[in-house]
């Protein structure tokens, strides 16, 4: 089964979120989200039935499959917070514009790293992405 984890909570994950429970490719127990903004969260919350938390290391201990929704700048330091609690049973997926995928192996290890690309129309279900 999967479990699928967010870190961010912005536009672009909400969109990605509401892709994959009208898709019925993860039921919305099966999703987690972290986002340091709990206003964001709350509405996540309830909009979408989902798990949330203000923490990013609880994304990681209920999911096997993290995608990174976060900014750039920020993408690096959330990694080394997380660095401990990757297994490989993870897979990580990030939307992070400009980082790479040997960026992000550097941090974390030999774990399975999976680049998209969404674009903006994806927020009204009419996008595409470059994996």
């Amino acid at each position: 089964m999967n479990r699928i984890g967010f870190i961010g909570g912005g536009k672009m994950a909400a969109a990605i979120i509401k892709g994959i429970i009208n898709s019925n490719w993860c039921d919305s127990k099966n999703i987690i989200v972290s986002d340091k903004n709990e206003d964001a969260l709350n509405l996540l919350g309830k909009t979408y039935k989902i798990n949330t938390t203000l923490s990013n290391i609880d994304v990681i201990k209920n999911s096997n499959i993290i995608l990174f929704a976060v900014k750039p700048f920020v993408l690096k330091d959330v990694l080394n917070e997380i660095k401990p609690y990757i297994t490989k049973e993870h897979i990580i997926l990030s939307i992070a514009a400009g980082i790479s995928i040997n960026t992000i192996e550097e941090i974390v290890g030999n774990i399975p790293v999976i680049r998209i690309m969404p674009n903006t129309p994806a927020l009204v279900n009419e996008g595409m992405s470059a994996i």
